[in-house]
């Protein structure tokens, strides 16, 4: 400034030399009073515009200092907001940070409650959820702070915008004022010398004011007295009469000057009340600042000191934890090796069941095979038998058409006879006697044959009782055996009544000696029936001692099927304790360390799947061996109840009696069906349990990790 400044005023020394010359030549022959009071009177108007520009020039200067003081104050201010938005920053990463160690904090106390299994509180005594609730007081307090100063900082942008549009409105006063002095500079200055004096002058009272701040006040009114003097002398020359109306005109001015002067000492009093309550302000909310900053210089040394009490707290629980997780790893190695060599007993185990389930497999198809080819023969039997006794039952019906017959004819000539009786009976009377010495002798025979047929009942009971005590189970066939023998018995009673009344009757009837001689040999074919329905009977039971062996047989290997089941039960059920002892010493390792996790989580993924293959293959082994036992049990009850029933068919030759053996049969299947179906429903459930304890086991790994990944962050952060 100051070197752009020299050149100028070289210029306008040089300038004002020439122009004093000038004016010197001109008044050696010039020496009136008149020009002299002119003079005088130009002097003093000279003299004032120059105190009134002294003047101006120095308002001016102290605007534009007061300028620059505001625009300083305004930078600090801006600096101040900028201190403040990065003080908010830190703040909130502060208040972010915290936030994060609460979390771990509350995370990891989780962790340590869920582990241990029970909520044991820190070292020194004190509740981590007291102290967590302080930190979210201080949090919301700390909130409030930022909200505060935010409102704070919203304020005093404003005021900075405020400022700002002060100091532009004043700017453009400055320089609408400038214009106007440069206005009326060239209004009174119509000669061009004058305009380029004027205009050196201006430039020179610029760069004057631009080298205020460097040069002082006594060099520049020097210069000004310099320029005035050498202005006043070139000036001579001009009419008093021009010069009075420039003064008047100047005067003018000058009075509108002043007046614009009192405007602008009114708006810059105003200025310097508005800066001063700004500055009120700005202490205000450096106060406030700095109670703020103190405030939370407490608070980070408090908070300081209760994290540094938590620090220590978790200190001491890490190196437990850390000692704890050692002996849980010593555990865990032993552990590993005894479920290790459990596991390889579980193997064989289940290899020698599975060539057990095999044979017994084996042998229960080749069962299967011999009992379905013993049901299929016994079924043709029954057919057989069943055809058999209803061919027996439609020749009985015949018998009986022809009894009654056999009956109405003889009604017919019994009455035929009656009406023969009166003109025979003379005539017959000595045959009568003959015929009832016959009848006599045969009277007496037929008692005989009564007395070897009661003999031969009385066997027959005996043989009965015997066979009763024997087997209880055919009580019942005998019984209606008997009942027939009674019928049987009764109808010849009947029939010998019918024999004896028709010989007195019809004692001279020889036809009736024929009918005694077919009763008689009616009699000696029912004997020889119930000869062979006593055969009948002993091979019946014979076939029912076969079948009742052949039952117990059958019912020993179910027995044994049934104590094979309960072995692989229990297996089962030990297999689940196993399975709750591993959950249980996985939940008491779950602060295990991530390097044992790495490098046993291979192995137990193998152990699992040979584990979930095991089982399956068990219950799928037990689940077919239940369904081959029950169908085994269902066709040797069926057999059973069909041969029981053939047996009856073939005693009572009743048909009925083998339809309710067929549904006694289909209901005994169902039955059956039933419990198989349970039996596969238990499957399930045990199935879906399994599943339900893998997913468990997933969980708790889950867990472990989560608390080692805890750990580890717990030692970093000490580290």
């Amino acid at each position: 400034m100051a070197a752009a400044s020299m050149p100028f005023r070289c210029l306008v020394q040089m300038e004002v030399l020439r122009g004093s010359s000038a004016p010197d030549a001109s008044t050696d022959g010039s020496t009136s009073n008149s020009g002299e009071a002119g003079l005088r009177v130009e002097e003093d108007d000279v003299e004032k515009l120059r105190s009134e520009i002294a003047t101006l020039t120095r308002k001016l200067d102290v605007s534009d200092m007061e300028l620059q003081t505001l625009r300083k104050q305004i930078v600090k201010e801006s600096r101040r907001g900028q201190d403040l938005t990065k003080e908010m920053s830190s703040l909130r990463e502060e208040r972010d940070a915290l936030r994060r160690e609460c979390e771990g904090l509350s995370g990891a106390k989780k962790m340590i409650h869920d582990s241990n299994g029970s909520g044991k509180r820190l070292s020194d005594g004190e509740d981590p959820w007291s102290q967590i609730e302080e930190l979210k007081q201080e949090l919301g307090h700390e909130k409030n702070l930022n909200a505060d100063l935010r409102v704070q900082l919203q304020k005093m942008q404003e005021s900075n915008s405020e400022l700002l549009l002060a100091v532009k409105d004043l700017d453009e006063l400055v320089e609408q004022k400038n214009r106007e002095i440069s206005i009326l500079r060239e209004d009174t200055h119509e000669d061009p010398q004058e305009v380029e004096y004027e205009h050196a002058l201006s430039i020179v009272h610029n760069s004057g004011h631009k080298i205020a701040l460097s040069e002082t006040s006594s060099e520049q009114e020097k210069e000004d007295e310099f320029m005035l003097d050498a202005l006043a002398k070139k000036r001579d020359d001009i009419s008093t009469s021009e010069l009075e109306k420039k003064i008047m005109e100047l005067s003018n001015e000058i009075e509108l000057y002043k007046k614009d002067r009192e405007d602008l000492e009114m708006q810059m009093e105003q200025l310097a009340l508005d800066y001063e309550i700004l500055k009120q302000e700005n202490h205000d909310i450096s106060s406030r600042l700095e109670q703020t900053q103190l405030r939370e210089q407490l608070r980070m040394q408090y908070e300081c000191s209760a994290h540094l009490a938590i620090i220590s707290d978790l200190e001491a629980n890490v190196e437990s934890l850390d000692n704890e997780l050692q002996t849980q790893a010593k555990n865990f190695e032993a552990d590993i090796a005894e479920i290790m060599s459990a596991k390889v007993e579980q193997e064989q185990r289940a290899i020698k069941a599975e060539e057990a389930l095999r044979k017994i497999r084996w042998n229960n198809a080749t069962t299967a095979e011999r009992l379905q080819e013993e049901f299929k023969v016994l079924s043709s039997q029954v057919s057989s038998a069943f055809s058999a006794n209803e061919r027996h039952l439609v020749q009985a019906r015949k018998e009986v058409a022809e009894l009654q017959l056999q009956k109405s004819q003889l009604e017919e000539l019994l009455q035929k006879a009656q009406g023969d009786l009166g003109s025979i009976q003379d005539q017959h009377r000595v045959k009568v006697q003959q015929l009832i010495t016959l009848v006599d002798f045969k009277s007496k025979e037929i008692d005989r044959l009564l007395m070897e047929l009661k003999s031969k009942s009385d066997e027959f009971q005996n043989q009965k009782r015997c066979d009763e005590a024997k087997l209880s189970a055919l009580s019942e066939e005998v019984d209606l055996l008997n009942a027939k023998i009674d019928k049987l018995s009764s109808e010849r009673d009947e029939l010998f009544e019918k024999n004896e009344q028709k010989d007195k009757e019809v004692a001279g009837i020889s036809e009736k000696d024929a009918q005694l001689q077919d009763k008689a040999a009616e009699i000696t074919s029912l004997n020889k029936e119930l000869a062979l329905l006593k055969d009948q009977v002993k091979m019946h039971l014979e076939e029912l001692h076969y079948l009742k062996c052949s039952k117990n047989e059958k019912e020993e290997t179910i027995g044994k099927l049934q104590i094979d089941i309960g072995s692989l039960k229990l297996q089962c059920e030990n297999l689940k304790t196993l399975l709750s002892k591993k959950e249980s010493e996985k939940d008491n390792l779950a602060s295990q360390v991530l390097k044992l996790r790495r490098s046993l989580e291979t192995k137990e993924g193998a152990k699992t799947n040979g584990v979930n293959a095991d089982v399956k293959d068990n219950q799928h082994t037990n689940h077919k061996r239940v369904k081959h036992n029950t169908s085994s049990t269902g066709s040797t009850t069926a057999l059973a109840g069909t041969n029981r029933h053939n047996a009856e068919g073939d005693c009572n030759c009743n048909g009925q009696a083998m339809r309710n053996a067929a549904e006694q049969s289909s209901k005994e299947l169902a039955s059956l069906k039933e419990r198989n179906k349970a039996m596969e429903e238990e499957l399930k459930e045990l199935h879906e349990r399994y599943s339900e304890i893998s997913l468990r086991f997933a969980e708790v790994e889950g867990e472990r990790q989560q608390l080692v990944m805890t750990v580890r962050s717990l030692k970093n952060s000490q580290r």
